[in-house]
């Protein structure tokens, strides 16, 4: 990981643990977070970002001294300096380190055009609906595990989304890419690779969890389209979402059509499985 990353994500980590606030990391570096531990041809796959998707938690958005801390720490703290076009939940400082920030869906906080208001003119979250359950399951990683020359490191956590968590956000934002008005190809290219990077990687426990989470959450609109997803783009390795994956210059290039789809089929059935 770049060292340049490193340092802000332990800026982040630590400023944020001072003021009891759980950083939650997602996007490209949070699949990295997830599985840096793991071996093998798949690990290493793991796509390279240079950006830090940030959320917050139900728990904390909830009470006020946090929310004002968050603004504190990422306006005055960190000196973040917003970006025009995201309207408060998008940031930047240099040397080019983009810092976005997200949040699930919280009625009692105000919010307009997709954006919840943390801090009034200061720090806005970008409102990510299908992050509903992102309490839930939490990973916690020690900042001493990825930054090895932070002296502070050792009593600093960072967060992940639980795979669960993540494979729903990730097949939320192909969806979101793949047709409509927010078509991209190459990012729905990325996020259908993040899902067979996350589905591969899981392991009996992540799926026990899983099996948990989903039995909770049956019930639920999010469960009900994420199924719906699942089933209408990735339900067989021929659907648009996994052949979107054979788009990435990183999936298996050396390996044959053939040998592709077949590593494709079984994330197929995985993640079937999965959300069955």
């Amino acid at each position: 990981m770049d060292n340049t990353l490193i340092k802000q994500l332990a800026e982040l980590a630590i400023a944020c643990q001072h003021h009891a606030v759980k950083p939650i990391i997602c996007g490209g570096l949070g699949v990295y977070l997830s599985f840096y531990r793991k071996e093998g041809e798949i690990r290493q796959m793991i796509r390279a970002t240079q950006d830090i998707d940030l959320m917050f938690c139900r728990q904390d958005l909830l009470e006020e001294a946090k929310r004002k801390a968050m603004a504190e720490i990422i306006t005055e703290k960190l000196d973040y300096v917003v970006q025009e076009d995201k309207k408060h939940h998008g940031f930047r400082k240099e040397p080019g380190q983009e810092l976005d920030i997200l949040v699930p869906p919280i009625k009692e906080l105000p919010q307009k055009n997709y954006r919840l208001r943390i801090v009034e003119s200061t720090l806005h979250g970008h409102i990510t609906s299908e992050a509903e359950f992102i309490d839930e399951d939490l990973r916690e990683i020690a900042l001493s595990d990825i930054a090895k020359d932070c002296p502070e490191g050792g009593k600093v956590k960072l967060y992940v989304p639980c795979p669960t968590n993540f494979m729903i956000m990730k097949l939320y934002a192909f969806k979101d890419r793949i047709e409509g008005a927010r078509h991209d190809l190459d990012r729905a290219i990325a996020h259908a690779f993040d899902v067979y990077i996350i589905i591969m990687l899981t392991d009996i426990n992540d799926f026990k969890e899983g099996q948990k989470f989903v039995s909770r959450h049956k019930q639920s609109d999010i469960l009900h389209k994420t199924k719906h997803i699942v089933e209408h783009y990735f339900s067989k390795y021929t659907d648009l979402g996994w052949q979107t994956v054979l788009g990435s210059s990183i999936f298996y290039p050396s390996q044959s059509i053939a040998e592709r789809n077949d590593k494709l089929q079984q994330a197929s059935a995985r993640l079937l499985r999965w959300f069955a």
